[in-house]
């Protein structure tokens, strides 16, 4: 059975994550040393822009400092950095007052 690719990602490094499942249950096991990991950088989504400063951009580059700097306390808050991250990229801008 194919799906997804099963793997997290700290900073620029990609570390596959192992399924096992045996009946109905699926056991994933985080394989998080370097041996494992792979190099893989991240293009910011607006950093073609950059010399042209943009509110997308500005948004874009301070939501991804606050993000790496949170997850390098743990694993569990870089869940809830990645999704906090996740929900500011997407959420549409508040209208400007004319």
């Amino acid at each position: 059975m194919a799906g997804p690719e099963l793997s997290f990602r700290v900073d620029d490094f990609v570390f596959p994550i192992a399924a096992q499942i045996h009946d109905r249950t699926a056991t994933l096991t985080p394989l998080s040393d370097l041996a494992h990991a792979v190099y893989r950088p991240v293009d910011l989504p607006y950093q073609n822009t950059a010399p042209w400063k943009t509110t997308p951009y500005d948004r874009e580059l301070a939501t991804w400092a606050r993000m790496t700097s949170t997850i390098s306390v743990g694993a569990p808050i870089a869940i809830a950095s990645a999704v906090q991250y996740f929900i500011t990229i997407n959420a549409p801008f508040p209208a400007s007052a004319k």
